[in-house]
């Protein structure tokens, strides 16, 4: 068949910028590697087949101890959109339990819609710029502001953000 196919969005959540950026240099960096799923888990609502450890790795041979994560997490929204963050990490420890610490948080939605004949292709164009594009900006707004919550409890953990 000619007619099916499908079209993908994907849009930054933190636009413009991709990414909030966080850099810590003082006790216990470690510790985001600890907490980086259940920070998800918590503030997104998700439950552990949703939460992904994509790479951790440590170097433990030298003065300064090397760490390195990344974390991402899927929340469905509906049947076509799905919400993505990320965490990754970047960091030095000491035997002492003090070094510093990159923090990279990211997101994005992405929709996907599939189609099998022309008339489902010009009803979701109809349908998606007519009401699903608000809709997939509360989306974006949601998710915007869960990363922000995400930032602040990194931030409150380290002694960063004062309240």
């Amino acid at each position: 068949m000619p007619w099916k196919g499908s079209i993908s969005f994907r849009e930054d959540i933190l636009a413009p910028a991709n990414a909030i950026k966080i850099e810590y240099a003082g006790k216990e960096p470690f510790w985001i590697c600890t907490a980086a799923r259940n920070l998800m888990r918590d503030v997104l609502k998700l439950s552990a087949k949703d939460l992904r450890e994509d790479d951790v790795r440590w170097d433990v041979t030298g003065e300064m101890r090397e760490f390195y994560g990344i974390w991402r997490a899927k929340r469905s929204e509906d049947k076509w959109s799905s919400t993505w963050v990320k965490i990754t990490a970047h960091g030095f420890i000491s035997k002492e339990r003090v070094g510093n610490v990159k923090i990279k948080l990211e997101g994005w939605l992405d929709t996907k819609f599939k189609w099998s004949n022309p008339l489902a292709h010009w009803m979701w164009v109809l349908f998606n710029y007519t009401f699903y594009w608000r809709q997939r900006r509360t989306y974006i707004d949601k998710s915007r502001d869960d990363i922000m919550t995400i930032r602040e409890q990194i931030l409150r953990t380290y002694g960063i953000l004062k309240e």
